[in-house]
């Protein structure tokens, strides 16, 4: 009789099948499947991998003249695997067995697999491995509040086999999760030291932080001491490696710049009513998406409204962002109520300035992490010298602040004194600490929406084409407006993979106490019957 688990060298082949559907998708262009989520907030580092993972292959593909030939052969490859089983379904190598499968296919893997080489492939496999393994749940504004792993990658075990049962099975996230940060971290570390620098003698790491005098070296320096772990189980078995957000962030954006790679801003407005005393409700105003290209003069990001479609198509990193309001205050600036207005001043930002004054808001690691929210200002000041200079700056911008290479004659703050006026715009603005729906609630406890104007902060890092980005901004306008009756309240309770709100908390913590999705979905209609639109799940790719 065959075993009802999951067998290790059919695990093993899973992760082979999925490393060829990574490569399948970089050369077809769709990396909406390379969003791992592992609890490290690392968004940021990952999509800079797979966007130089997809160019080297369009590349070696465009230098070989085989790109037309192998995105056919892809389309064969889907074709003939079209019926193949899924993940879930796979127990031991046999079903895994396809006899239409191309030697084409092989062939095409085999030649970019040695292009880009066996580290590579493998973290290129993990994080598409840790994507459709996962599951998320969104709330009415597409904000993701909860994830969790399905569970597929728990393999066999003789104590599972002989007592036939499925709590003995050996689980393999706790391992992947470690695997792809250390290796996500590895890449990232070699990126940030490759970041071109005017020191032709750069300095190597030394068992200090030491004085460094451009920015790409002060970069290199705060990437290798700003690190922490998120340990999973026993300390120093699986333990997720952690980079400071702050530099992380700064090290992308000076990386994708000197990439020449264009930028898109998805921003999603807010409005929060008092409808009455301690009682708020919640509308979605507008969803726009905006692309930034690169000016290598300034050296910063500027708006671009003349987009040929060719670029349209292009994948390219994408800000998740949002931004709240409360209702008929008015405003100017990033702090105006008015959409018109509001969009017009982001288009004047400084768009790199914006990102780490949200970086600089956030804590330095996830909340999980050993010691999550240290004092790196003696470090910093360690890396970049005391804070001797004076500039001017505001929410829109910084002087002397941009992207280009450092030269030894720029007027410029050093990573330090950047870091310290980011710090303190994000607390004159009180963006410390806002999210617009937090994760983490306790069982059996409701998740509760953010109850103060924010003018923008960062959801997510994610790899999109603009397309992709204005479909998804238009689909979610036009889920909203065909929900125009449901009444948004501050207060989610997740059903399945969706997250629906209440105006009454005790309700929500109520509906949240209960066991099964099929009562919560039943109670939950019962009360707010306009709001049924928001039960089914959001998909603006499908």
């Amino acid at each position: 009789m065959s075993s009802p688990y999951l067998q290790y060298d059919a695990f093993l082949a899973i992760l082979a099948r999925h490393r060829c559907e990574a490569l399948n998708r970089l050369i077809m262009g769709d990396l909406t499947q390379f969003d791992p989520t592992i609890g490290d907030a690392g968004c940021a580092m990952r999509p800079s991998f797979v966007l130089d993972m997809y160019w080297r292959v369009q590349n070696y593909l465009e230098s070989k003249n085989e790109i037309e030939f192998a995105r056919e052969t892809v389309r064969k490859y889907n074709g003939a695997h079209n019926n193949d089983k899924s993940d879930t379904k796979i127990r031991t190598l046999e079903d895994l067995e396809n006899d239409t499968h191309s030697s084409e296919s092989d062939m095409i893997f085999s030649m970019l697999s040695a292009d880009i080489g066996e580290e590579n492939l493998n973290l290129l496999g993990l994080c598409y491995s840790l994507t459709v393994s996962n599951t998320f749940s969104l709330g009415e504004f597409g904000e993701p509040f909860y994830y969790r792993s399905t569970n597929v990658y728990r393999t066999s075990t003789k104590e599972a086999e002989d007592r036939k049962d499925s709590g003995f099975l050996y689980n393999h996230i706790p391992r992947l999760r470690c695997d792809l940060a250390k290796a996500c971290v590895a890449y990232f570390t070699d990126l940030v030291a490759a970041l071109p620098c005017n020191n032709g003698n750069r300095a190597v790491i030394c068992k200090a932080p030491a004085l460094r005098d451009y920015i790409e070296e002060q970069l290199q320096e705060a990437v290798h001491w700003m690190r922490s772990c998120v340990v999973q189980g026993n300390p120093g078995q699986h333990d997720i490696e952690l980079v400071a957000i702050y530099p992380q962030f700064h090290a992308v954006l000076q990386h994708e710049f000197n990439r020449g790679r264009s930028i898109v801003v998805a921003v999603r407005r807010v409005q929060i009513n008092a409808i009455v005393p301690e009682t708020l409700t919640y509308s979605l105003s507008d969803a726009r998406a905006l692309y930034f290209e690169i000016d290598k003069d300034s050296g910063a990001y500027k708006l671009s409204r003349s987009i040929a479609s060719e670029k349209k198509r292009q994948p390219c990193l994408v800000f998740n962002c949002w931004s709240t309001y409360l209702a008929e205050t008015g405003g100017a600036g990033l702090s105006a109520t008015d959409n018109g207005l509001y969009f017009d001043a982001l288009s004047q930002c400084d768009l790199s300035w914006l990102m780490l004054t949200y970086a600089a808001a956030h804590r330095a690691f996830t909340t999980k992490a050993e010691g999550a929210d240290p004092d790196y200002g003696p470090i910093y000041q360690q890396i970049c010298g005391p804070i001797g200079k004076v500039f001017e700056y505001s929410r829109m911008g910084c002087a002397g602040f941009n992207l280009k290479q450092h030269e030894p004659t720029d007027e410029r703050p050093s990573l330090c004194e950047e870091w310290e006026m980011a710090s303190q715009l994000a607390l004159d603005h009180k963006l410390l600490g806002a999210q617009l729906l937090p994760m983490g609630a306790q069982r059996g406890q409701c998740y509760t929406r953010i109850d103060r104007p924010v003018d923008f902060s960062v959801e997510h890092v994610k790899i999109w084409s603009l397309e992709q980005a204005q479909t998804y901004c238009k689909k979610l306008k036009a889920r909203h407006a065909g929900s125009n009756q449901a009444t948004i309240g501050q207060f989610v309770v997740r059903i399945g993979n969706v997250g629906v709100s209440c105006t009454d908390k005790v309700f929500a913590n109520h509906l949240s106490g209960m066991w099964t999705d099929k009562r919560r979905k039943a109670k939950y209609s019962e009360k707010y019957p306009n709001n049924l639109p928001f039960l089914a799940s959001f998909k603006p790719f499908e």
